[in-house]
């Protein structure tokens, strides 16, 4: 295992995570690099100190190598101060990522809950989850609000793509919602093997989910597309979610902050009308519907 060590400031901390976790991280953390207390924060507040250190655990140093050109752009442009990889002992990093993930309600329907729990809900829907080392236990704000927009919006026999699945939270909540089909694509093959691993887990028919690679995506129309991914890469597939969406059907775009939020709409009113806007803790969640 390497841990690659980054000091940075608040005002940069989202989006070294962002694109460190494209990199085939296994864990990121976050850190005070600089000594400096913090009093009661407020419900629902992030933490973040003023001058920080992300910490990223990586399975292999070549997955470090791939980040080592935009760390020397970022140093260049004073987003980050110094960055260092040293190799770590070894750890269970399944059973590390299984710390602090507990059952949890989704509007009034829904209820993710790790699959060596009993959930405590048994009159939800109950989606058992083993997130494994791929990202999504429902705990982001982000993957929240697409939970939550699911528990509200499904209605049964939707065909949905939901592209950046993870763990594949969001596909296997479509489907126990009722969904008939959904097509989850990872650009990390750990994460799609989770997505199997999880439908299996929740006995759902293995041909009610397709994975695939980014570049081993067939063109198919959905009624419903769900991309919970960082807004440069939402920006860069509007033709393809475009491709994707049947008329007259519905884009589900998070992952996004305020500041992504007029560019994101103007390249995708192209394509789509604009519905909604959701907001939590910072983040939102973006409906369009297909012109």
């Amino acid at each position: 295992m390497f841990e690659l060590h980054i000091t940075t400031t608040n005002a940069f901390i989202d989006q070294l995570s962002d694109e460190i976790a494209l990199h085939q991280v296994t864990a990121i953390t976050w850190q005070d690099a600089a000594d400096q207390s913090i009093y009661e924060p407020l419900p629902g507040e992030v933490i973040k100190w003023d001058k920080m250190i992300l910490k990223g655990c990586f399975a292999d140093y070549a997955s470090v190598l791939t980040l080592i050109p935009y760390l020397e752009l970022a140093k260049q442009r004073n987003e980050i101060s110094h960055y260092q990889c040293c190799a770590i002992d070894h750890q269970n990093w399944i059973q590390v990522g299984r710390k602090g993930f507990e059952a949890r309600t989704y509007g009034e329907r829904l209820c993710i809950c790790p699959s060596w729990e009993k959930s405590p809900y048994p009159e939800l829907v109950n989606v058992l989850l083993d997130p494994g080392l791929a990202f999504g236990t429902g705990a982001h704000p982000t993957t929240a609000l697409c939970l939550e927009w699911l528990a509200s919006h499904i209605s049964g026999n939707e065909m949905i793509l939901d592209y950046g699945c993870g763990s594949g939270i969001l596909a296997l909540a479509a489907v126990k919602l009722g969904a008939t089909h959904v097509v989850a694509v990872d650009h990390d093959e750990q994460a799609l093997t989770a997505c199997c691993d999880n439908f299996a887990k929740n006995k759902l028919a293995q041909n009610q989910l397709d994975v695939f690679l980014p570049d081993q995506l067939p063109r198919r129309e959905v009624d419903i597309v769900l991309a919970n991914i960082v807004a440069t890469t939402l920006i860069a597939h509007a033709d393809l979610f475009a491709q994707w969406t049947k008329p007259k059907g519905i884009l589900v775009l998070s992952g996004l902050t305020e500041t992504d939020f007029e560019s994101v709409v103007t390249v995708y009113q192209q394509y789509f009308i604009f519905k909604n806007k959701i907001t939590k803790e910072g983040w939102i969640l973006l409906e369009f519907v297909k012109k």
